[in-house]
């Protein structure tokens, strides 16, 4: 069985390529379909992705354990259940029998972090230049021509006449200063014409609602900021490592909606070989992200190992026994326990003919 599930899994699928791109289906979609290739000698010899917005599970529920078919809308072509492995993140009932998306959750702040970038950049552009105020002295013109020589001023300040080399045309041409940045107002008495300058903006360094945003986003995303280069590796490690633990606990969540698929693949694939009596006497494992959480395993360990040790010894008078201790303390079953105890009476014996056979070998005479 073990030989035939390599097979599937190493020759047949080219694991090490099409994992990586279910898997970035499946995240990215929630969903991803593969239409198994079934022959009765050979078992799944291929797999074809099939697009996910253009396939139906369809759920029969009047069944007593229940089975789904599936329908490609495109072609019009349905799948029974065998024939298509439906990788799934099932965590919204909501919208069963199909998985939720793991940026679903940040759609809504990837939108609202794109929004507040541009209405940043828009009132950077807007506020940080200096403007200026104009003061014209209006003097004693009737107060209805005033508009009219306010407009005069702006054209004169702002316009500058230019002969067109080519036509010899004379063209108005703007100032690099638009007047829609600047003020100009009227004034009278004894007050004459004067410019003064208004600062620009001074609060541009404060992007407290843009960080805000991101760390909603990368909440969402559930993806440490060090590791998308958007904060620096903390010295020593230690906040990184209780995010890596974290996230590492993520990663597991996702990998066990992909065995639990690649499982029924493989029960497939047997069941089509004639190996009935295999089916699920097996173990898919993925690589742990993270040797953080090894390590936290093995301390925790260690510390069991050193209570085991204080109240289990080979005195009489010890306050538990051994199969309580392993039990309660290190946390084997009562199956485990036994195939331990077991494996120990074999070793034991083992160990025993090891030191006896040189005694043995003497008294052949041989050596």
């Amino acid at each position: 069985v073990k030989n035939t599930l390599k097979e599937l899994f190493y020759n047949t699928l080219n694991i090490n390529y099409n994992l990586g791109f279910w898997t970035r289906e499946l995240l990215k979609f929630g969903d991803s379909f593969l239409k198994l290739e079934i022959d009765q000698e050979s078992g799944i010899f291929d797999v074809i992705l099939l697009p996910v917005g253009e396939i139906q599970r369809i759920e029969n529920k009047q069944e007593a354990m229940g089975s789904s078919t599936f329908k490609w809308d495109i072609h019009n072509l349905n799948f029974e259940e065998w024939q298509v492995a439906h990788f799934r993140l099932i965590s919204d009932s909501n919208i069963l029998p199909y998985g939720r998306s793991v940026l679903e959750p940040a759609r809504k702040l990837w939108r609202q972090l794109q929004l507040a970038e541009d209405a940043m950049l828009v009132y950077r552009a807007v506020r940080a230049p200096e403007r200026r105020v104009y003061y014209i002295e209006v003097g004693n013109i009737d107060p209805a021509d005033v508009p009219q020589y306010m407009e005069k001023a702006k054209a004169s300040v702002k316009k500058t006449p230019m002969v067109d080399q080519s036509t010899g045309n004379i063209n108005l041409k703007y100032a690099p200063m638009t007047y829609e940045e600047d003020y100009f107002l009227p004034v009278r008495g004894d007050k004459s014409s004067r410019i003064e300058t208004l600062p620009g903006a001074s609060n541009l360094g404060d992007i407290a609602d843009i960080e805000y945003l991101q760390n909603k986003l990368f909440a969402a995303l559930k993806v440490p900021k060090p590791y998308l280069n958007y904060a620096e590796t903390i010295p020593g490690g230690s906040a990184l490592s209780q995010a890596d633990l974290r996230f590492s606990r993520t990663i597991n969540r996702l990998q066990q909606f992909l065995v639990i698929e690649l499982r029924r693949i493989a029960n497939i694939h047997l069941y089509f070989l004639g190996f009935e009596d295999d089916i699920n006497n097996f173990e898919i494992t993925l690589t742990n992200p993270s040797t953080q959480q090894e390590l936290l395993k093995l301390e925790t360990m260690k510390a069991r190992l050193e209570v085991f040790k204080e109240l289990f010894t080979n005195d009489p008078t010890s306050p538990v026994s051994y199969t309580w201790a392993m039990q309660f303390i290190m946390g084997f079953s009562e199956t485990e326990i036994k195939q331990i105890l077991r494996q120990k009476k074999i070793e034991r014996k083992m160990f025993a003919e090891i030191e006896g056979a040189a005694d043995e070998y003497t008294e052949t005479g041989i050596f």
